[in-house]
């Protein structure tokens, strides 16, 4: 039986107090740490990803489409987005003694300003390690040639 590595809820300091929203959902959830020391990070809440960062991942997907033409491989953009949330965007689905029952593919839509960039590095060292490009930066001008 797996436990995860963490459990996250988000909450609220008020008046010197941790207040966590949902927090009978939340002591649930903690039920599969019963009997372990276990450690506790507060930390200030990231908003979610920017329209800016998703206008981004959708220009570059059809970037990323012509560099897989270029290896024989014919994807469509909406192919590829799943392939890459697919690669990197993972969750354990844990049942509540902590086994791990499958997974689930994260949307982007979930992830704050802090987790997309990571999402969109490892987006760039897959690139850069199987097709032998680098994505191009948010702002640089991008030319794709279509076929």
């Amino acid at each position: 039986m797996k436990i995860p590595d963490y459990i996250s809820a988000n909450g609220e300091v008020k008046d010197g107090r941790l207040k966590v929203y949902k927090s009978k959902e939340f002591a649930e959830l903690i039920r599969v740490y019963e009997g372990k020391q276990i450690e506790v990070k507060v930390s200030r809440k990231h908003s979610h990803r920017s329209l800016q960062q998703n206008a981004y991942f959708h220009a570059i997907l059809p970037f990323i489409r012509e560099a897989l033409k270029d290896t024989g491989n014919i994807m469509t953009v909406e192919d590829i987005k799943i392939m890459l949330k697919s690669m990197f965007l993972k969750q354990d689905i844990v049942d509540s003694e902590g086994t791990v029952m499958g997974q689930r593919i994260r949307g982007t839509h979930e992830l704050n300003k802090v987790e997309f960039g990571e999402f969109m590095s490892d987006c760039n060292h897959w690139c850069i390690e199987y097709l032998s490009c680098e994505i191009p930066k948010p702002g640089e001008e991008l030319e794709i040639k279509y076929n």
